[in-house]
């Protein structure tokens, strides 16, 4: 599925275009790719690679391409990530899974010694957001309180962290389901290797964005209500997150 960025944003939040060029570091849409290797459609350039089973494919509807994982399936990026946030991130995707208990990786970096530095993954159905600063330290570490994504159906995540407001928020479907306040710290930049799915759970993803600044509730739920429709639902029924 394709999806520009900003299309729909509400007015009153600037040029989605220059907030893109500024603003986004990984654009996986999975519309370009070429044998293993997928193109990151961000002025970053951060390109990744499928491994294992993992396999784009176009949409049954036609409305564009996903990446099936099948077993064991994943995407590594390459080595040498341009453009790591330094003071705010956001990282949104769109899921769907045959089922979802355990524990699934949805984005995870790590250093040279597979140290996780940042975590976003599902537990159970239930989100999870985590993230350690360059000393180890862990900066936060929020879950939703109920399982919100369910197995055979679409699902947008997005997990968020402002320096500016010191908030650290995990979102499903353009509804905010976690949030902790206060947090001190900065963001770590000693990661080189950004992994995208990996676990043993089967499923579908499309649309990896990561954004060196900060989202607030409207242009999260502006995310989700531009890629919902050519999902399962036309836009003009997608309920508007309250």
């Amino acid at each position: 599925m394709s999806l520009e960025v900003g299309l729909f944003l509400p007015p009153g939040l600037g040029n989605p275009t220059e907030f893109d060029q500024k603003c986004m570091v990984l654009k996986l849409t999975f519309e370009k790719s070429n044998g293993d290797l997928v193109f990151d459609d961000s002025l970053q350039k951060n390109n990744g690679r499928l491994q294992g089973e993992a396999q784009v494919l176009k949409d049954h509807a036609d409305q564009g391409r996903s990446v099936d994982f099948g077993n064991n399936g994943k995407i590594v990026l390459k080595p040498g990530f341009k453009g790591k946030p330094k003071k705010s991130i956001a990282i949104s995707l769109w899921v769907k899974l045959k089922n979802v208990q355990g524990v699934i990786p949805l984005i995870t970096a790590t250093n040279e010694r597979n140290f996780v530095r940042y975590g976003l993954q599902l537990r159970n159905g239930r989100g999870e957001w985590v993230h350690r600063g360059d000393s180890g330290r862990e900066l936060f570490r929020i879950q939703s309180s109920t399982p919100d994504v369910t197995a055979e159906k679409w699902h947008n995540i997005v997990g968020s962290f402002d320096s500016m407001s010191r908030t650290a928020s995990l979102w499903v479907d353009g509804k905010q389901v976690s949030k902790e306040d206060g947090i001190s710290g900065v963001l770590s930049q000693k990661w080189n290797k950004l992994t995208i799915f990996g676990g043993k759970a089967r499923g579908d993803m499309d649309n990896v964005f990561m954004f060196r600044c900060p989202l607030d509730k409207t242009k999260i739920v502006a995310l989700y209500v531009s890629a919902a429709s050519p999902k399962e639902v036309k836009r003009d029924l997608i309920p508007r997150p309250k």
